[in-house]
């Protein structure tokens, strides 16, 4: 309401139907009420379908995000990445008006998790009181009868139940935990019209064949199934499925080659890659057809010799659309992960990549300079020496080195700089005469870097190839982290120069004593930045 400026504004809320409420209702949420008059249609749509989540319970909204579209509340005339940006900026309309709180954030202060508070979720529940519910199993004979569109059914903790058959052709939405199995064929002849299904932390070994029933079906979520062996053929008749999230399935080994076909889908989060001797599982090779891909998770890469002519079968450079990547590798050769690395070439408009548990000796595909949009990147748990040369990467923002236990040493070529004949070389792929390194990164984070000591930038005596030309290295950075690094003893000499406005040291034994206020031999590079952490 802090909004309103005009007459005209404030005179339509005075003529708003929300004065026409019960007095008991008006009395108790009218602060609210006010507030929720002045979302906009999408928001208002999309706020009361968060009563389906139990109260305390720790939303993730990239999930929260993928049931909105699936339920259609955004518009249907939007490519799946207009849905999403639409329902992004729903979530941050819900969070700025506080509908939505107690926020943990990643590592660019990005909202991915929150909760309601419990005023707040009576009150999404008093708007959604005819259409959703959420009911204890021993209750679920209160429900027939009652047009509930979206339900969540509570099953106890140490329950070993099978899902009851449902009856409802108006529900869109089901949410279930803790249960052992979908014994019954007839399941799903029931709910045709469901467009989310969630079974995520429950004890499932296998889905019906007919699943294919679902066919209105846009989001699909099993995640921590531990016992999940497989998926059937028929999931990939599910034509309209968006969302497929297979998180912590560890006894999936592969999908069905069916799944090539869902030509709508816009999520996978895991795809298994499956053992050559499986002619029957989905390649990377047969995801030729999924042209809506915004995210793609992919475990498993490289145990096998032949994933090698996988990747290079994969079309993940035609994927226009594909624009947030994780590959997973497992355990296997150099030459191996360095192969499928080099054959997994994205679509240059990939904003976020994460790799994970690489074995090569750098993460530096050919490929890796054309991402000229990437913004965010992840290297986790790889066993390289020498870290690939970032600073040329023009649009990087983010960049996290978490676990590279044997990097002993962050010189020159991080920053794209190559030394010969103690002369100075770098070449930029948006500009070859370039002279900024690392220009738009705003957040580095270092942890678990257990053999690293030195963080030098230019060697000394080493001059450039252009006598006039001087190098700006990271002119928007704006926090460095070092957690963990337990050897590390020197800064970089450029860091007085870039505007860092935060600095955090922890468990980094040796750089903590460096790093001293007063005499420190660390301390002259660090006493302009004005907020320093050091645990």
């Amino acid at each position: 309401m802090y909004f309103k400026m005009s007459t005209k504004e404030w005179q339509d809320v005075l003529e708003s139907e929300l004065w026409d409420l019960d007095y008991a209702d008006m009395n108790l949420f009218s602060p609210l009420l006010l507030s929720y008059y002045d979302l906009s249609p999408a928001v208002k749509r999309c706020f009361p379908y968060c009563a389906i989540f139990p109260k305390d319970t720790l939303i993730d909204r990239d999930d929260l995000i993928q049931q909105w579209i699936s339920q259609g509340f955004l518009d249907l005339k939007k490519d799946i990445a207009e849905k999403e940006m639409a329902a992004l900026k729903c979530f941050e309309s819900l969070a700025m008006r506080s509908f939505l709180q107690d926020f943990e954030n990643d590592i660019e202060w990005n909202a991915v998790r929150c909760k309601m508070h419990d005023i707040v979720h009576d009150f999404a529940q008093f708007l959604s009181r005819n259409e959703s519910s959420i009911t204890r199993i021993e209750n679920i004979q209160q429900l027939y009868g009652r047009r509930t569109r979206h339900l969540n059914l509570l099953f106890p903790s140490e329950a070993n139940e099978s899902l009851p058959i449902l009856k409802s052709k108006y529900l869109r939405t089901l949410v279930v935990s803790n249960i052992a199995a979908i014994n019954s064929s007839d399941q799903f002849m029931h709910v045709k019209c469901l467009r989310t299904l969630n079974l995520s932390r429950c004890f499932i070994k296998e889905l019906p064949q007919n699943i294919d029933e679902l066919v209105h079906l846009r989001y699909l979520n099993l995640s921590h199934n531990l016992e999940l062996k497989e998926l059937p053929n028929t999931v990939g008749n599910l034509c309209n499925l968006q969302t497929l999230r297979l998180l912590h399935c560890y006894s999936l080994e592969s999908l069905p080659e069916t799944v090539g076909k869902l030509s709508s889908l816009g999520m996978i989060k895991e795809f298994r890659v499956p053992n050559s001797n499986n002619n029957e599982a989905c390649k990377l090779g047969d995801l030729w057809n999924l042209d809506n891909l915004l995210q793609l998770y992919i475990r498993g890469l490289g145990d096998a010799e032949e994933h090698v002519e996988d990747a290079k079968q994969a079309p993940l450079k035609n994927k226009k659309g594909l624009l947030n990547l994780t590959l997973y590798f497992s355990s296997s050769s150099r030459k191996i992960h360095e192969d499928v690395l080099e054959a997994l070439e994205p679509h240059p408009n990939l904003e976020s990549l994460r790799i994970a548990f690489f074995e090569g000796f750098t993460v530096s595909p050919s490929w890796l300079m054309s991402l000229t949009t990437l913004k965010r990147l992840v290297m986790l748990d790889c066993s390289c020496e020498v870290l690939p040369p970032l600073g040329r990467l023009p649009s990087l923002e983010t960049l996290d080195i978490l676990a590279l236990e044997k990097v002993e040493k962050v010189g020159s070529e991080f920053l794209g700089i190559q030394v010969d004949d103690n002369h100075l070389f770098i070449n930029s792929p948006s500009s070859p005469s370039s002279n900024t390194l690392f220009p738009k990164l705003k957040k580095l984070r270092f942890e678990r870097m257990d053999a690293l000591q030195q963080w030098v930038s230019i060697p000394r005596g080493c001059k450039s190839e252009n006598r006039h030309l001087s190098y700006r290295i990271m002119p928007c950075l704006q926090s460095l982290e070092f957690v963990s690094c337990i050897g590390l003893e020197e800064l970089p000499d450029f860091l007085p120069r870039t505007p860092l406005q935060n600095l955090i040291i922890e468990c980094s034994w040796v750089l903590e004593e460096c790093c001293q206020k007063g005499t420190a031999k660390e301390w002259p590079k660090i006493f302009l930045i004005p907020n320093i952490q050091i645990s």
